[in-house]
């Protein structure tokens, strides 16, 4: 043992009972703010961290538990000090029911009673699809409000938007629409498209990989001649999230036209497109009903797969489809409830995703945080003793 070593760990230990008995403090609006979920914060902010060669090391470590389960950290700090000296000696944890009553549990471990009631008032409200968004707001007091609002963020071709949208910030019409998996060269490629706007007077919703210049110029020339109206939404390719086009497609309930799929475009754009009523903005499609299968199948899906990465991008995938969304207005002067409220929805969503444990001595934990934190535990104490000098730069 190294004396940096006994320092680091020493200090982390008097740090964790410093947190444990409340002697860490926040002030905001003139009052004192306590919350299990302020260990990183705290820490983040110590002086006395700063001395050392390694705060950087540990800062890194630590931010990573804390983007697993807000409050992780806490756990993470306590994990290091014992497995420091008990030579990386583990707690047996069991696997107990994720139900409301042992969640219940956990959350009156972590939060106060009246904030727990709250929070679980709020949750029966949204029911278990709910999509939860919290903001802070001028009036005296909460509220909580459901409505249906799904959405995919796709932009308007910035060329085609001051055409229909220099005066308005969102529109609501019955569209001819059809989603092309296909770069637009000329606009005699949906031609028969446009002829068939300007025949039944009703305006296209195109969604399409992008446009040319060529094509931009001509649609703009035909819309003005013939008043017609066509709304191109674009978006290319994105690597992080290549499912965008299928889930709009079975979102608007469409088949997509495609050459892989051996489709004629001029032709398929007519046979694959369908008359839709929606609410569009300049960055949005907004759906009022969402077949629920394509919910149930990234559901299952979740379930299935323990990739960390694949998991986010399918609760990224299930968000923009829950049709199910909950307002939660809180007043500017309830910081406190605002920030435990964002950070136990966080919490409740690692819990329906990753369920729960049960130590020892009866105490509940997240299951993904006791995992993960047991690697980053053992990976750091790993780094921290490999390393045999430090370079300072001036």
């Amino acid at each position: 043992m190294n004396s940096e070593e006994i320092k680091i760990i020493t200090f982390l230990n008097n740090f964790n009972k410093k947190f444990e008995k409340n002697k860490l403090r926040f002030i905001t609006n003139k009052k004192v703010f306590n919350s299990s979920f302020l260990f990183f914060f705290h820490l983040s902010r110590s002086k006395d961290l700063q001395a050392f060669y390694f705060k950087d090391l540990l800062l890194n470590f630590f931010s990573k538990s804390e983007k697993v389960s807000p409050g992780s950290s806490y756990y993470l700090s306590k994990l290091i000090v014992q497995s420091y000296f008990k030579n990386n000696e583990k707690l047996e944890f069991k696997d107990i029911q994720k139900n409301i009553e042992n969640t219940k549990k956990y959350f009156s471990s972590i939060v106060n009673k009246d904030y727990l009631e709250m929070f679980f008032e709020i949750i029966s409200f949204a029911g278990p699809d709910a999509t939860l968004v919290c903001q802070k707001t001028n009036n005296n007091k909460i509220k909580v409000s459901k409505y249906n609002s799904s959405f995919f963020n796709i932009e308007i071709d910035p060329r085609f938007r001051d055409v229909f949208f220099k005066n308005n910030k969102e529109m609501t019409k019955t569209f001819i629409t059809v989603v092309l998996d296909a770069y637009i060269e000329r606009e005699s490629e949906i031609m028969t498209l446009i002829e068939k706007s300007i025949k039944d007077k009703l305006p296209v919703l195109l969604v399409c990989r992008g446009m040319s210049d060529y094509a931009v110029k001509s649609l703009r020339e035909i819309m003005i001649k013939n008043k017609a109206y066509v709304l191109p939404y674009t978006s290319k390719f994105i690597n992080d999230d290549p499912f965008m086009f299928k889930d709009l497609s079975e979102a608007l309930q469409l088949d997509i036209v495609s050459s892989e799929f051996g489709d004629i475009v001029s032709k398929a754009v007519i046979e694959k497109s369908k008359l839709k009523s929606l609410k569009v903005s300049p960055e949005k499609i907004y759906f009022s009903n969402i077949d629920k299968n394509l919910v149930e199948k990234i559901n299952k899906k979740l379930s299935e797969t323990n990739n960390q990465s694949l998991k986010d991008y399918l609760l990224k995938r299930k968000k923009r489809l829950s049709s199910n969304v909950v307002e939660i207005n809180i007043p500017n002067n309830m910081t406190q409830f605002l920030y435990e409220i964002k950070n136990l929805i966080l919490c409740y969503n690692n819990i329906l995703i990753y369920g729960l444990v049960r130590d020892c001595s009866g105490k509940i934990r997240l299951k993904k945080e006791i995992e993960y934190n047991n690697i980053l535990s053992e990976n750091f104490l790993k780094t921290f003793k490999s390393i045999g000098f430090v370079v300072r730069q001036k």
